[in-house]
C-alpha cells in the first residue's frame, strides 16, 4: 500500500483542532475551579 501523504477526511483536521480547543478550555476551567477536577479524574 502507497503512504498517501494527504488526510482522507479533510474533516479530521478540523476535528482535532477543535480537540485542542476543548482541551485547553477544560485546563482554563480546572485552573479557575479546582473543585472541577474531581469531575475529570475519571
Amino acid at each position: 500500500m502507497r503512504v498517501r501523504h494527504t488526510p482522507l477526511y479533510p474533516e479530521d483536521c478540523r476535528i482535532d483542532a477543535l480537540a485542542v480547543k476543548i482541551l485547553i478550555f477544560i485546563g482554563l476551567i480546572t485552573d479557575y475551579y479546582p473543585e472541577l477536577n474531581y469531575l475529570f479524574r475519571y
